[in-house]
């Protein structure tokens, strides 16, 4: 299945192409703002998924609840994790 991704540059062009879109990221809105909107965007496409991107981590619980796509890149930037494995064969006595 292939969907159409609309990024706004306003609430005006949010809501001007609701209907047509099936994912708009909407990484320059504020939380407060996207309570405001997220509501009238549905209204006019209910199966529209709103996404954002390029915020903290640390920041996901204020966003999570007005969206339903979060991008994070954090992962790839983290310090790396030190593991160490040890694999015994089974059945086999040390």
């Amino acid at each position: 299945m292939k969907k159409i991704e609309i990024e706004p540059r306003s609430r005006e062009e949010a809501l001007r192409y609701a209907k047509i879109g099936d994912i708009m990221p909407l990484d320059h809105l504020s939380p407060e703002e996207l309570k405001k909107v997220g509501p009238e965007l549905k209204q006019l496409n209910p199966k529209l998924e709103i996404a954002v991107g390029g915020i903290e981590a640390k920041r996901i619980p204020e966003y999570a609840p007005f969206v339903d796509i979060i991008v994070i890149s954090a992962p790839y930037y983290a310090n790396p994790l030190d593991l160490t494995t040890k694999i015994e064969k089974i059945g086999e006595k040390a």
